[in-house]
């Protein structure tokens, strides 16, 4: 192994050992603050000392220069306490904090994240200067019989790198055992196909006692045959069925290798509480009850901002000042309760606060300005709150106002297959309720088609399947309903939702409609086809279309082909903004511009042109650039996309083509490209590019716009 190598290593084990140790060190650290008895602070000190003066030396092996100063700084501070030079005051408090946030930054450096992802909360608050001191909670008693913070050890820890991974000696134990059944079955199966050289002699015993004619070793040999046949066949197909079951055991255990901790998705919340709740002169404390839950390392690290946007709502606008909680007869210390408990393959995440609650008739006052239906329950007044803008505070604060950033919780939230709901009771506190999977690879969906193509939707917001005729709708206010057991329920088409061409059907047709659970209210889409219902394996979508409407992610079916997952919360969203079926089916046959779409990737591809026929464009794909041009020879088309880096042809050729063939030199072209260099802008516009867009800027309104734009 080269020395290089040896260094490359070395230097992600060190990652993973200052991420740990830096979590540590912030834990120890707030609970110092908060330490009673004088036992519990010196075990506190020696652990801090303990963990700066290995992280100095880890720092030093690997010639981290930066680190190892800030560490020896931090030693020589919990020394100075150790041995009572020095007094533990708020000033040192602040000092060692500081000192904390410079070692997160070079740690984020160091992996090669933006410096201001260490601490996304406490970056400003940190900025104001002096942090002010926190008032004794003498409604609650002592210090020691406050409940502490829950926080448990993360059982995996992932290096910032992103490139190494911490896994427990139990869940590897449990893999490899797996393994090895899958072999021993596997080779059972090998054992079985010995057994078919017994059939292959029956059988050639058979034709040659059907050459010398002799019908009764014939018939022997037939039953012998078939008994053989039927053995075989039982001791095969148990065989098979054992392999399967091994093998999706398997695939069980190495699912479980992506679950971290909970309290993983929770470090440096009780942290930014702290800061923040101090700079607001609001005292509160933040319990964490994870209940050794385990969730995708994937959504525990998406889970993070969310929560951080409902914390900073909880301190800001929820959690009251000291001498209004008082008045209500409330601790002056407010709490702040982050939960998670498994429910089936679901986790369900709750964040509490005990604080004013939000205030139902502002929401009313608030909804009826902008327009919106007050005649709802409160629940769906609740609702509201999640909109993009939507306010009842009198000012909007640095840190937030009540419901704003919310809408984004919810988008973020959705973007995993979640869903959020709040709760309130005026003056008593809030409850936010987040509802997850367990993980982002595996998704149970219903298979529907749409269009002549597959498509998948999360079966968990699946209400139920209904078949119907036409005589069975009602229509109030120029949009189709369908009755059901919940009330009526807004009708709309997939295939129209979608932009594609449904399946021609006559008018008295049964036809078959999945009933989605929406955010305001349940939808029913009619689909061409129902399918199967099953576990997938979801794909991400490429970095450049992660933002294409609908779609969430996408999935391999049967022959390679792929099918796209679709959000529910978007589609519910969109047909209860559209107008009636019949008159979406009318737009839908109306005369689209025609265009053509060059892309080597298939992902790449089917999810470019889902963007463009849900925005009415009549879209054909081409697999590389020579087919493309060949497409353009046989058929007329009102613009060309064209992706850069594709075999055969590649963008700039096919500009090139299209620019010197007389009959396609008007033609608009967009090439879109990971491309991002001047040189390769300008290459791009020389061969004949009416717009050049690259990954970095991209997203499916930029094209859509300059598509407008050029036609």
């Amino acid at each position: 192994m080269s020395k290089d190598l040896v260094a490359q290593r070395l230097f992600a084990v060190f990652l993973g050992e200052l991420d740990e140790h830096l979590a540590g060190l912030g834990r120890d650290l707030l609970a110092i603050e908060q330490a009673a008895r004088a036992e519990e602070r010196a075990a506190l000190l020696d652990n801090m000392f303990r963990a700066a003066h290995s992280l100095k030396g880890a720092a030093r092996s690997v010639r981290v220069p930066s680190i190892e100063h800030i560490c020896h700084r931090l030693e020589q501070h919990f020394h100075d306490l150790r041995m009572g030079s020095r007094p533990l005051s708020q000033e040192l408090l602040r000092q060692l904090f500081a000192e904390l946030d410079a070692l997160s930054a070079e740690a984020a450096r160091l992996a090669g994240d933006p410096p201001a992802k260490a601490q996304p909360m406490t970056a400003t608050v940190a900025s104001r200067g002096p942090v002010a001191p926190v008032a004794p909670d003498t409604h609650r008693g002592t210090p020691q019989a406050r409940e502490p913070v829950v926080r448990a050890r993360p059982e995996v820890q992932a290096a910032p790198t992103d490139k190494m991974l911490r896994i427990s000696a139990d869940k590897v134990d449990a893999l490899l055992a797996r393994a090895s059944e899958l072999t021993t079955l596997t080779s059972m199966l090998d054992g079985q196909l010995a057994a078919f050289d017994t059939l292959r002699q029956l059988a050639r015993q058979f034709q040659l006692a059907a050459a010398e004619g002799d019908r009764a070793s014939m018939q022997q040999q037939l039953l012998l045959l078939g008994k053989n046949i039927e053995q075989q066949e039982d001791g095969f197909r148990k065989h098979v069925s054992a392999v399967l079951r091994g093998s999706e055991r398997l695939d069980d255990d190495a699912q479980r290798l992506r679950l971290v901790p909970f309290a993983e998705a929770c470090e440096g919340l009780d942290r930014a509480v702290r800061d923040l709740s101090q700079n607001l002169g609001k005292p509160a404390e933040l319990v964490v009850e994870h209940n050794n839950v385990e969730i995708d390392r994937a959504i525990a690290q998406r889970l993070r901002d969310p929560l951080l946007h409902l914390l900073r709502n909880a301190l800001s606008h929820g959690i009251e000042p000291q001498d209004e909680r008082i008045l209500r007869q409330k601790p002056r210390l407010g709490r702040i309760v982050i939960a998670a408990a498994l429910l089936g393959k679901q986790v369900e995440v709750t964040v509490s606060d005990d604080g004013g609650g939000f205030d139902v008739n502002r929401i009313r006052a608030r909804a009826q300005a902008m327009q919106l239906d007050i005649d709802v329950s409160e629940r769906e007044l609740l609702r509201y709150t999640f909109a993009a803008g939507f306010s009842t505070a009198s000012k909007v604060t640095e840190v937030s106002g009540r419901g704003v950033g919310l809408d984004a919780v919810k988008s973020a939230i959705e973007a995993v297959h979640g869903s959020v709901e709040l709760t309130s009771n005026l003056h008593r506190g809030s409850r936010f309720s987040l509802l997850l999977p367990l993980t982002l690879s595996k998704i149970r969906c219903v298979f529907v088609v749409a269009g002549g193509r597959p498509y998948a939707l999360p079966a968990s917001h699946v209400l139920r399947v209904v078949r119907f005729a036409p005589d069975e709708l009602l229509v109030v206010e120029g949009r189709e309903l369908l009755k059901g057991p919940d009330g009526l329920v807004p009708l709309a088409s997939l295939s129209t939702l979608l932009g594609v061409s449904g399946a021609p059907r006559s008018n008295d047709q049964v036809r078959t409609a999945l009933v989605l659970q929406g955010d305001e209210r349940s939808v029913a889409l009619v689909v061409d086809e129902l399918g199967v219902e099953r576990e997938i394996t979801a794909r991400a979508l490429p970095a450049r279309l992660a933002s294409a409407r609908h779609v969430s992610s996408a999935t391999f079916v049967e022959r390679g082909r792929i099918a796209l997952v679709l959000s529910p919360h978007d589609l519910c969203r969109r047909a209860l903004q559209s107008p009636t079926l019949r008159a979406e089916a009318t737009r839908a046959n109306v005369q689209r511009p025609r265009v053509l779409v060059a892309e080597d990737s298939a992902t790449t591809r089917a999810v470019l042109k889902s963007v463009l026929q849900e925005a009415h464009y009549d879209v054909t794909t081409a697999q590389d650039g020579e087919q493309a041009f060949m497409l353009l020879q046989q058929r007329p088309f009102d613009i060309l996309i064209s992706d850069v880096q594709m075999p055969n042809k590649d963008g700039f050729e096919l500009a090139e083509s299209v620019r010197n063939d007389e009959r396609l030199a008007r033609l608009p072209i967009v090439l879109m490209t990971s491309l991002e260099s001047e040189a390769d802008r300008m290459r791009g516009l020389r061969a004949g590019a009416s717009a050049y867009l690259t990954k970095g800027a991209f997203d499916h309104r930029t094209l859509l716009e300059t598509m407008a734009a050029l036609l």
